[in-house]
């Protein structure tokens, strides 16, 4: 049996926020069931709002695995009341009909589920379209996933289409099976991939495109404004996330804390110049520029750094089992 845990993580005070009494949380959603664990970064501001593609695909088929009791799905929760959400499911859900658009009226705090009704391979919610009057927020997920004996959980709340962007930077786990889901939003958006050697798809408005994640960078370029999930993990574990572009505004500092002695590696992508701006904990010795290289397929103009931190650097901060 699953135990689901929110673990409120304090990474950052903004005293001149616009409000003073308010001041900015980072929060993550923990799946701590031993076997099946998963980790949703909640994306604040940018999780709300009133336009949503799901990007979630029938990982059970697409990866090789076997759904074990649990069906793909997403959750939709309201921030208000009288909140009227659209629903139109690729596929059929409990209740609804593939391509069937149907209403659902929410009060503040309540929420939807939507939940794949086969287990087969012809089937996945990939492509589905959720609007609204008022803003929501939505978080897809595919649990029980079986790869060689261990079970994983596959998740995350996922950003409005507004945050959606056109470049992508893709940095390889160490899982057995990694995988690029690629979401089109519009008709005729072409899709250029580059890991050291090009790959090209035209994809249409909802469809999903799968790449297999082979070498350590991957540069994803599509001429229109798609989602990017990336399942990756360590060895037959997997976990996901949906990518945020590269070209995207953000904060100069950002925190994180380590909640288990797993293997940890910090991402890093920047414009080519700037990798000598980084420091950890104020030790810019522990982001070397030596440890970034080019991403492939963008002329020289992006690095990227993939850097591993032991627990007597990135200390272990002890969460509710």
């Amino acid at each position: 049996m699953q135990v689901l845990r929110i673990v409120l993580l304090i990474v950052s005070l903004i005293t001149d926020y616009t409000f003073p009494q308010h001041k900015k949380i980072s929060t993550l959603y923990s799946v701590r069931a031993a076997a099946n664990r998963e980790y949703l970064s909640l994306k604040g501001p940018k999780a709300l709002g009133i336009d949503f593609y799901i990007q979630c695909k029938n990982f059970g088929i697409k990866l090789q695995l076997h759904l074990r009791n649990r069906f793909p799905s997403f959750d939709i929760v309201a921030s208000q009341n009288n909140t009227t959400v659209l629903i139109t499911p690729k596929t059929a859900i409990i209740g609804h009909a593939a391509n069937a658009t149907f209403t659902v009226l929410l009060q503040q705090g309540q929420s939807f589920s939507c939940q794949d009704t086969a287990r087969t391979a012809t089937t996945s919610l990939g492509g589905s379209i959720v609007s609204s009057n008022k803003p929501i927020a939505v978080t897809i997920q595919s649990s029980g996933l079986n790869q060689s004996g261990c079970l994983s959980s596959v998740a995350d709340q996922i950003t409005n289409s507004t945050y959606i962007g056109t470049d992508y930077i893709v940095n390889k786990g160490t899982a057995t099976t990694e995988k690029i889901f690629i979401l089109a939003t519009q008709n005729n958006t072409q899709i250029t991939i580059n890991d050291g050697s090009t790959t090209t798809h035209v994809a249409n408005f909802g469809e999903t495109y799968v790449y297999t994640a082979t070498q350590p960078v991957t540069y994803v370029k599509t001429n229109k404004p798609a989602y990017v999930l990336h399942v990756s993990g360590y060895g037959c574990r997997l976990s996901s996330a949906q990518l945020p572009p590269f070209f995207c505004a953000g904060t100069f500092t950002s925190s994180f804390t380590r909640a288990s002695s797993d293997s940890l590696a910090l991402n890093l992508f920047t414009r080519t110049g700037f990798e000598g701006n980084f420091a950890l904990n104020g030790n810019a010795s522990l982001i070397p520029a030596s440890a970034f290289t080019i991403v492939p397929g963008s002329s020289g103009n992006i690095k990227s750094a993939k850097i591993y931190y032991s627990t007597a650097i990135i200390q272990l901060v002890h969460t509710m089992k």
